[in-house]
């Protein structure tokens, strides 16, 4: 549907050294990786197009009158 499948990454920022620098500093570190994700996610197509399309009015607010 013309939206890219791609890989999504999990990042962790964590202060340490790396290769060329002289002090500690903020890196953001991967810790995990999805591979492949669509936009559908881990659902099929027809499932995923099955369901109300998000909105005001779904899901329903608990908290409002």
């Amino acid at each position: 549907m013309r939206n890219p499948v791609q890989n999504i990454y999990i990042k962790k920022v964590e202060k340490k050294k790396m290769f060329g620098y002289e002090k500690d500093e903020l890196w953001n570190t991967v810790t995990k990786t999805y591979p492949n994700v669509s936009q559908f996610w881990k659902y099929g197509k027809t499932e995923f197009l099955k369901q109300p399309v998000y909105s005001r009015e779904y899901p329903p607010c608990k908290f409002c009158e």
